[in-house]
């Protein structure tokens, strides 16, 4: 199965901003505003969007998954 997440809708009520995450994985602020709104982020996004947050990469998962999946396939 792969599920999309609506991570642009993520971002913006966390208060969460591209370029400062763009800069902190080393990528174009273009480049993560793309995995945004593709909704598939790498597990590398992931675990440092969840560093950023103070919770568990586990945490931010299952609040992905009860609140933002986009697509499932």
């Amino acid at each position: 199965m792969i599920i999309k997440y609506d991570m642009k809708k993520f971002f913006v009520e966390k208060g969460l901003k591209q370029s400062h995450f763009a800069e902190k994985i080393g990528i174009s602020k273009q480049l993560m505003g793309y995995h945004l709104k593709k909704g598939d982020l790498p597990v590398s996004m992931l675990t440092i969007i969840a560093e950023e947050m103070g919770m568990p990469v586990d945490k931010l998962i299952k609040l992905l998954n009860d609140k933002y999946v986009k697509l499932k396939i």
